[in-house]
């Protein structure tokens, strides 16, 4: 029984010690400033994405779903929002414009000059990507 418990307690430490962990913006992003256009209309400039902890931005479209680099991305527009799906427009950097389901719970995070921002696709207007701009 002592081994069974020392188990577990290893088990839920490592549990702990993950969800504690905030959640970074990947290397290949972390140079990237957008500017976010929130539900309000207020725009926010930051540096730097990750989607769901990831740098890519998983999307659908009918019933494929697709990995889109956020580095490969110009714009995403906020085209309608459900509740169980958002409509994205995304533009990539080649010009590619093409529109695409996410689920609501898509949850962002970047970096501003006052500390980490968060915000879900669903109360955004738009993100668009400069590419090459400082912050």
């Amino acid at each position: 029984m002592g081994r069974l418990s020392a188990l577990a307690f290893l088990a839920f430490s490592i549990l702990l010690m993950s969800v504690a962990e905030p959640v970074r913006v990947p290397r290949e992003t972390q140079n990237i400033v957008i500017d976010v256009v929130d539900s309000e209309g207020k725009v926010h400039r930051l540096k730097g994405i990750s989607c769901n902890g990831k740098g890519y931005l998983r999307v659908r479209k009918g019933s494929v779903e697709y990995s889109i680099s956020l580095k490969s991305i110009k714009e995403i527009k906020v085209l309608e929002k459900g509740p169980n799906k958002v409509l994205l427009r995304v533009i990539t950097l080649d010009g590619v414009s093409d529109n695409f389901n996410v689920s609501p719970s898509t949850i962002c995070m970047s970096e501003s000059k006052i500390g980490e921002a968060n915000f879900y696709i669903k109360n955004v207007q738009s993100i668009t990507f400069r590419h090459g701009e400082k912050k």
